[in-house]
This record gives structure tokens, C-alpha cells and sequence, in this order.
């Protein structure tokens, strides 16, 4: 109980903090675990990990805040004990991709290496053209080289001091 007012709490900050610079619409966030939880109590007062885990979407994108699929059903489980998911996650990243993200069909398809059921959690796809700034623009260009390449192009309205941090996949 205490995490998910914890997390309540941090959701609804971010939330707060998008509205006030009119961005709330734009943001879509989900939690996801790496791994779900078994039913049965462990030695250690726990639970072993697992097959099945919640998924939560916050935003205002979606059409209806709400519950989407069923409640696990804790009598069903597999040979190992794991309940038995009813909503493939792979099926909410293949949705997110296509209908927030925009990303076109074939596209999300080979992404996730083959075709998922779309979802309908009420997502919009609106692109924002992101070539054509509102403002004219000096362009600059940072190049960052690390066990491959990365190119940074940003724009500003006029000359000013730009600090940019690189982080890792790890947060290096």
C-alpha cells in the first residue's frame, strides 16, 4: 500500500508540474516490471518472481482511465506456478508504439519482431512537426563518439550557453 501511494504520489507531481507547463497532454508514462510475482508465499515471507505483472498507464491520451483486462485468475496457473497473464505486454508496447508514438505498422512490426494485437486504450496518434521551428534559428551540431556514434542536432533562438549531458543506457 505504501509504494502505490508513493508512486500515486510521484505520478500526480510529474502530472502537476506538465500542466503547469502545458505538456500534460503530451506525456504518456507506463511502469512496467521486469518481472511479475508468484502466488505463493517463499521462506522469506515473499513471494517468488514470476511470469504475470501489472502494467500501469497514466496520461491524459488515454481515452479512459481505468482497468483494461481481467484480474489474474490466482486458481490458473502454469506447470511453474505462474499465473497466467491475460494481456501480452508485448501487445501494450506494439499499442504505444503505433497509436502514441506514431510509429507506422511495418514498422512496429519489425520492431518488436513480429505482429502484436493493437490495443484500444483510447491513445491518439497527433505528430508534432519537430523540422520547422517556430522561430528562426542559428543550428548547431554536437558529435559524441562512444562504442558507436551519436548525433545531437538542437536549435536555439539566439546564441546562448548550451550544457549537454550524455548518459549511458547504465546511467554513465
Amino acid at each position: 500500500r505504501n509504494l502505490m501511494s508513493d508512486i500515486s504520489k510521484a505520478v500526480k507531481d510529474l502530472y502537476d508540474d506538465l500542466s503547469i507547463a502545458g505538456r500534460d497532454k503530451d506525456v504518456l508514462c507506463m511502469t512496467f516490471s521486469e518481472f511479475g510475482r508468484r502466488i505463493e508465499q517463499n521462506d522469506s515471507a515473499g513471494t517468488d518472481h514470476g511470469a504475470a505483472a501489472p502494467v500501469l498507464l497514466f496520461g491524459e491520451g488515454l481515452g479512459d482511465n481505468g482497468f483494461y483486462g481481467d484480474n489474474p485468475n490466482p486458481n490458473n496457473t502454469d506447470r511453474a506456478g505462474n499465473l497466467v497473464h491475460n494481456v501480452d505486454f508485448r501487445e501494450i508496447y506494439a499499442t504505444v508504439l503505433n497509436h502514441w508514438l506514431c510509429v507506422d505498422d511495418i514498422a512496429v512490426d519489425g520492431i518488436m519482431g513480429q505482429s502484436f494485437n493493437r490495443l484500444d486504450f483510447g491513445l491518439s496518434c497527433v505528430t508534432t512537426s519537430t523540422t520547422r521551428p517556430p522561430f528562426v534559428a542559428k543550428k548547431h551540431e554536437l558529435r559524441y563518439q562512444h562504442a558507436g556514434q551519436a548525433t545531437i542536432h538542437y536549435q536555439l533562438p539566439r546564441d546562448a550557453r548550451v550544457n549537454i549531458t550524455v548518459f549511458d543506457m547504465l546511467g554513465r
